[in-house]
């Protein structure tokens, strides 16, 4: 288990999005609507995968107006997922034109250097 969400966080990692917690599903939402109302976490109880597919049938039976509030919440999330990489979007764009124009500060100094040595030795 500790391998996986270690490979998930290298991909996340690869793929820019450190940081950024991907949006959950209703279902993922419903979900942990079911664990706090039990007190139990169905990770801990050692059936997970089996807890996770009865979740998912007793979801598949829950009304359109019981299944709203779940998905009202997982569009939040969604809205906040995208409002957070386009943020994050906005800061590697920064942080790269700042990278960008120290380099080419620093190209110019380095030029400029060059050339008055040159210029100043005739």
């Amino acid at each position: 288990l500790l391998a996986e969400r270690e490979r998930r966080r290298a991909a996340h990692r690869a793929r820019g999005l450190d940081g950024v917690v991907p949006p959950m599903s209703a279902i993922q939402i419903y979900k942990r609507h079911c664990e706090a109302a039990t007190g139990e976490r169905a990770a801990s109880s050692g059936v997970a995968a089996e807890v996770a597919e009865l979740l998912r049938r007793e979801y598949a039976t829950l009304s359109e107006e019981e299944r709203r509030p779940f998905e009202r919440r997982a569009e939040r999330d969604m809205h906040r997922y995208q409002r957070q990489r386009r943020w994050k979007r906005k800061v590697h764009a920064a942080e790269r034109k700042r990278a960008a124009a120290a380099a080419l500060s620093a190209n110019a100094g380095a030029a400029g250097d060059e050339g008055g040595d040159e210029g100043g030795g005739e």
